[in-house]
């Protein structure tokens, strides 16, 4: 029942209560006049109503009833007071400066729903003088298609403050122009950003202090981080765009996971500020740091890990690791990090003072050598590859009390003159190779060099530099030192230098090193660095070569490749980081004799078949070549698995010799995963062999997130969010 006007209520009530104590039982009396007591007296500027949602607009007026887009109320301020737990406030367009109340913010702490019809056309505007949205209590309230603006400090500030337990769900919204923070969560409830643009906050766009859960969005151009996460934080950020902030594109200080997210363009106005600064415990997956002025800095007793993704064209360094703290990279790329710091004694790739496990990664094309580690470092490279290092430091440099070991691994092709590797601390190398280096290979200056199935070769330098001898290597074990350019090694004969320890059997191409055994380049028999298989390139040993199954000693369980490639394959290990042979596989425990001669079948062909229409790329991603668009159905020979994970590559299905770099969640190969080569990223390129007309957006690409409908009440027939 509508009551027609507010004093109705009452008045209506005492009629009936006078009835009933004139002419009917007393109990009904006192029933109608407890009624009485009990019953609110509404404000004198709205009716009693019998709906959940109110109406806003510019046209409405304070004193409607506000219960429907013609009865609409004037400020949304009225209708908040209105609202009850679970109701829904719709808000029309226009720019809506509120008066607010003496908390100079609109304070939320019912359970409502806020929502505009446009983060352009609905705008909650502080105005300069007002703070914005404010909630808190154990409210949990839902905000979507709408901006707020030009909230002031100590209003109570911000553009939208949690606070308490209250939960928020803010979808589809525009926060600009915030002081400080575009966005501060400092309760004990979640909250959870859909598709929010944060941009020009005084401060942080976000100021993370307790959960969160981000999907997609841009936060950009504001005073300090893009988003910052305290030391209370529970960050999860996933598809996000992160660019052009005054100072580090994320700050991540709590408990934080990252995924899919580019990360760019941080950092340059106020400088020595990074894509990610990481004080806490972080874990990113495929996210994209590009071109801010330092890529990640992990400061002291942070903890990084990261999966895949890339750091990539830094001005800075593109890794720095701090004392105290930690860093693990699997299968991530570093790539042109370092241009301000060419030709100084500042790494372009890496520095650490910590510890640093880098596994299945490349580091690719640094301005000035790529790994820099102090006295109080420690780091580990695992299948990994160092190629293209330019400047004039090494591509690895070791300190004095560093600590490094370096495991089937790969250095080649590194243009310092200086060399490709300088130790001065303890360093140890096992199943690895230092090749194409433009000066010397490894340089034994100080310290602790342990050398142990490795080869050294084709450098245009020496291969191995010790002035010192014995001071400064420690061991040389199953050594292949061939064909470098200057001499295979340089190692002083003065008085009183011990010459270098030698055990097993080493193998040089020019006497220098005097290991012993010596034959000329050709009689060697040692290809050109290749692709042999796994994940970095090898200098096979060819048939009939004298470093085949002539080690001795202990033998590692593999050479350089992966462990499928094990050793030794025959009576003996081959001298150097490649073991000659095929791959040895696990047979079962036992063997079935079978009782007639079977049909031989010919061996599977690895394919992929596509199961929805995909972009096939010249490589991972939209950093390179688009070259048409597989349809769904369609099967193609498959080749093998990106060094980057996520990607098969297959044979282009009409041009001969070209490749299709194709997203793992669109295909399915008729092979276990671990059966493939690992196919090398290659350069980016701008040719396209036999380009299609691209399609308008990428089958895969991932899309900003939009707005979901609501659903309809299938009572009162009104949307339930």
């Amino acid at each position: 029942m509508k009551i027609s006007s507010p004093a109705a209520a009452p008045r209506l009530l005492l009629v009936l209560a006078l009835l009933a104590l004139a002419c009917g039982p007393l109990d009904l009396a006192r029933q109608i006049l407890e009624g009485l007591a009990a019953t609110p007296t509404p404000t004198a500027s709205f009716e009693l109503h019998e709906s959940s949602i109110w109406y806003v607009t510019k046209e409405g007026d304070d004193l409607n009833s506000c219960d429907s887009p013609e009865q609409a109320c004037l400020t949304i301020t009225e209708a908040v007071a209105r609202a009850d737990d679970d109701d829904v406030i719709n808000i029309g367009a226009g720019v809506f400066a509120e008066t607010m109340t003496s908390q100079q913010a609109l304070v939320l702490t019912e359970n409502l729903v806020l929502r505009g019809v446009g983060i352009d056309a609905t705008v909650i505007d502080g105005g300069g003088t007002r703070g914005g949205i404010f909630m808190s209590s154990d409210a949990i309230v839902t905000i979507r298609n709408l901006s707020v603006s030009n909230a002031v400090v100590g209003a109570p500030g911000n553009c939208i403050s949690v606070r308490n337990e209250a939960s928020a769900r803010i979808q589809d919204v525009k926060l600009e122009n915030c002081a400080p923070n575009g966005l501060e969560h400092l309760g004990t409830g979640q909250v959870t950003l859909l598709n929010v643009e944060v941009t020009a906050a005084v401060q942080a766009g976000v100021f993370a202090g307790g959960e969160m859960e981000v999907q997609g969005g841009r936060f950009h151009a504001n005073g300090t981080s893009g988003i910052l996460s305290i030391f209370s934080g529970r960050l999860a950020l996933t598809d996000s765009l992160v660019e052009d902030n005054v100072g580090d594109g994320l700050t991540l200080n709590g408990i934080d996971e990252v995924s899919g997210a580019i990360i760019r363009n941080n950092g340059f106005i106020s400088p020595n500020h990074s894509g990610v600064g990481v004080g806490g415990q972080a874990t990113l997956t495929n996210v994209h740091i590009t071109a801010n002025d330092y890529g990640i800095r992990v400061q002291e007793s942070g903890e990084l890990t990261l999966v895949g993704g890339e750091i990539s064209d830094h001005v800075k360094v593109g890794l720095t690791v701090a004392e105290g703290a930690s860093a693990t990279l699997t299968g991530a790329v570093l790539s042109a990090n370092g241009s301000i710091f060419r030709d100084t004694s500042i790494a372009g790739q890496a520095e650490n003072k910590g510890t640093l496990l880098l596994v299945r990664s490349l580091l690719t094309g640094s301005h000035n050598g790529a790994i820099v580690n102090f006295g109080t470092g420690s780091f580990t490279l695992r299948e990994t590859a160092v190629v293209d290092s330019g400047g004039s430091l090494p591509a690895l440099v070791n300190y004095e009390d560093g600590r490094g070991l370096i495991e089937r691994s790969l250095f080649a092709d590194n243009h310092a003159s200086a060399g490709a590797i300088d130790n001065r601390g303890i360093l140890s190398l096992i199943n690895s190779t230092v090749s194409g280096s433009d000066g010397n290979g490894i340089m034994a200056v100080s310290g602790s060099l342990s050398l142990s199935y490795v080869t050294i070769a084709d450098n245009a330098g020496i291969g191995l530099v010790s002035q010192t001898g014995a001071a400064a290597v420690a061991r040389v074990e199953n050594v292949l030192v061939a064909r470098n350019g200057l001499e295979d090694c340089q190692v002083s004969t003065a008085a009183g230098v011990v010459p270098l320890p030698l055990s097993g059997v080493n193998i040089d191409t020019d006497g220098r090193c005097r290991f012993g055994l010596t034959y000329a380049p050709a009689a060697l028999l040692l290809d050109v660095l290749a692709d042999n298989g796994g994940f970095t390139f090898t200098h096979a040993l060819l048939p009939g070569s004298p470093a085949i199954e002539s080690a001795t000693g202990t033998c590692p369980a593999t050479d350089q490749r992966s462990d499928e490639f094990t050793r030794p394959f025959g009576p003996a290990c081959d001298v150097g980081a490649y073991e000659a042979g095929g791959v040895i596989l696990s047979l079962p425990a036992t063997l079935e004799i079978p009782t007639e001669t079977p049909t031989p079948e010919a061996p599977q062909q690895p394919s992929l078949t596509v199961n929805t229409d995909t972009a096939c790329y010249n490589g991972p991603g939209q950093g390179w070549p688009y070259l048409l668009t597989v349809n769904a159905g369609t099967t193609l020979p498959l080749v093998g698995y990106g060094f980057q994970p996520g990607w098969y590559v297959a044979q282009h299905p009409t041009v001969q010799g070209v490749l299709c770099w194709l997203a793992e969640t669109d295909v399915t190969p008729n092979v276990p995963l671990e059966t493939l080569r690992l196919i090398s990223i290659p350069p980016r390129i701008t040719a396209t062999p036999a380009a299609t007309k691209p399609p308008d957006q990428d089958p895969r690409e991932t899309k900003t997130p939009q707005p979901t409908p609501c659903p309809t009440n299938p009572n009162s027939q009104q949307p339930e969010c």
